[in-house]
């Protein structure tokens, strides 16, 4: 098991742990539950042999993830099973549990999740397969396990170039990539395409590139391909990150239980310490953090209890009808932050159509300036609406966060300030701080991560739906006929439609940005209302008891605040260690 797949575990108990001690531990959100590595690369780099080399089982021979259509995530699983997801979002996955074993997987995947291919025994596979979002495959594997996904994708030099757009989109919500590339081989065109054109800015610090193959070039010749490949990537990529392996000669040896050659454990360990310093260890961070803060409001609210059987019952009551009075103001003003979040996203909705259009009428520009470049034009169209809004989605979330994050904080802290015990409550819902490194100063910064906690989660499956919508079979079917028509007319005529549907879209844009981040500024009072409600109403009904009876509960609630303290103290030590990779 790797420090990752550790760390995961460690985080997975001390959840199972917060929910027996009776911690509310809010989700961190859609979508983020797991650890995302995605394999690019052109058709027969060995992609499908890299991948079985990483899990050490052997699940598809090669010619099967060449078919595939749609990107499959690989998953532990305790026996073989396929689930297929679609595009439609009305229709249900089809699950396949009766999956049997071995190489007869093969034979399962073509006839369900592969385009039509022709066969010594016939026509073989799904020509559907084009309604396929996802495909699921679990198998017993060491990889994909404590929540790590290892995802295969669509060749970047497919020649259906629909298939092509759903490697670019999934890119945006991998928390790394590993791109194949041949030691005989230049750069080629696709290579080049794709690091230039398909692969946006934000993505590129999350590639990794294995030099596969490197068992069939000599020590003297790999050494001068790498030296080739890194000087051609640092064209596109800032200091990339070059690996030589061999992944067939690895995956004999794990199969044969022999041992496995230095290059490929070596990048094995920098893989995993590469995951942990990026976005998955900044993953594990913040599914701590909330954790690490329902302990925190568990012992205020335990401690605050204490605090009010030790009260005179007058003075305790009086203080408990002036918290209860707060809270109500806070509930109101909870209610107006609500609204003004929301109005304020419906008036963007008219900027996001406008940069969208933006991007419609550039392309009509090309086309009228260049018809010989019609295709390209057009070809280029999808990705250039996948940037912006992809730029879009992210300010939106930073312009929400900048804008209401300090309301919502303010209300809680003088929640805190009311409340009639010793100690604080720590609410940083956004900030990898502990309580006392957060200022208010420095609330801007959280704030401003929540996009970023979110991108490439729940924001990352709008995207991917918006643009399914914006360019999706229809889109399709117009492209093959411009293909065949060559008619200009009918590609003003298509921009023209697509600009028409962009309003929708946008306003789609921003309610996705609303529900996803909404919840988290409005967590902070939101969670300080509900705790302090919770504390009032146990105050209450504690007050209601004899001395003795009293007494008893106070003594119950010093154990249960020394659980919860000595809890509080281990999640912090194990975040200290996700701090310190």
């Amino acid at each position: 098991m790797t420090t990752l797949q550790t760390r995961l575990r460690q985080v997975r108990e001390l959840e199972a742990e917060a929910a027996r001690l009776g911690l509310d531990v809010p989700p961190i959100g859609q979508g983020r539950d797991h650890i995302d590595v995605a394999v690019v690369g052109e058709i027969k780099r060995g992609k499908s042999t890299f991948l079985n080399a990483l899990m050490r089982s052997k699940v598809f021979p090669s010619r099967a993830l060449v078919c595939t259509s749609a990107v499959t995530v690989l998953v532990d699983a305790p026996a073989p099973a396929i689930t297929i997801r679609y595009k439609d979002p009305e229709k249900r996955p089809t699950e396949h549990r009766d999956v049997p074993t071995g190489s007869d997987v093969f034979d399962v995947m073509m006839s369900l999740v592969a385009k039509v291919i022709k066969r010594k025994d016939g026509p073989q596979g799904n020509p559907n397969t084009a309604d396929i979002d996802e495909v699921e495959i679990g198998y017993p594997n060491r990889f994909a396990t404590e929540g790590i996904r290892l995802v295969d994708t669509p060749g970047v030099n497919d020649p259906d170039t629909w298939r092509e757009e759903i490697t670019y989109r999934y890119l945006g919500r991998a928390d790394a990539a590993i791109m194949l590339l041949d030691p005989q081989q230049p750069l080629s065109s696709s290579e080049v395409s794709f690091l230039r054109d398909k692969v946006q800015a934000r993505v590129k610090h999350q590639l990794l590139f294995v030099l596969n193959k490197a068992d069939q070039v000599s020590p003297a010749d790999l050494e001068k391909s790498l030296q080739r490949i890194r000087k051609e990537l640092m064209a596109w990529v800032d200091d990339p990150r070059v690996y030589p392996v061999a992944a067939k000669p690895a995956l004999d040896a794990y199969l044969a239980g022999t041992p496995v050659d230095d290059g490929f454990i070596a990048f094995e360990n920098d893989l995993d310490a590469y995951l942990r310093r990026g976005r998955a260890g900044s993953l594990l961070v913040s599914r701590v953090d909330l954790i690490v803060d329902a302990a925190a409001r568990k012992e205020a609210i335990l401690r605050a209890r204490m605090t009010t059987l030790d009260q005179e019952q007058g003075q305790a009551h009086a203080d408990l009808d002036r918290m209860e009075r707060l809270l109500a103001e806070k509930g109101r003003e909870l209610q107006i932050l609500d609204r003004s979040m929301r109005s304020w996203l419906e008036g963007q909705a008219h900027r996001v159509a406008e940069g969208l259009r933006g991007q419609v009428a550039r392309c009509r520009a090309g086309l009228s300036t260049n018809p010989n470049g019609l295709r390209a034009g057009l070809d280029q169209l999808p990705r250039d609406l996948v940037t912006a809004l992809e730029d879009a989605s992210e300010q939106l979330s930073q312009g929400l966060s900048a804008q209401f994050g300090d309301q919502a904080r303010r209300g809680a802290g003088e929640l805190r300030a009311a409340r009639i015990t010793i100690g604080s409550l720590q609410l940083s819902q956004f900030s990898h701080a502990s309580s006392a490194d957060v200022s208010e100063s420095g609330w801007g910064a959280g704030g401003g991560a929540a996009a970023g906690m979110l991108f490439g989660g729940p924001i990352g499956a709008l995207i991917g739906g918006l643009i399914g919508g914006l360019l999706g079979s229809h889109a399709q079917g117009q492209r093959q006929q411009l293909e065949q028509q060559r008619l200009i007319t009918a590609a003003h005529a298509y921009l023209t439609e697509l600009e028409q549907t962009v309003r929708a879209r946008a306003g789609d844009l921003t309610r996705g940005v609303g529900t996803a981040t909404i919840p988290l500024l409005r967590r902070p009072l939101e969670t300080a209302i509900a705790d302090e409600t919770a504390g009032v109403q146990a105050s209450r009904r504690d007050l209601a008891q004899s001395g003795a009876e009293r007494a008893t509960i106070r003594r119950n609630l010093e154990a249960e605040r020394a659980r919860i303290a000595a809890f509080h103290e281990r999640c912090t030590a194990l975040k200290r260690e996700l701090l310190h990779v």
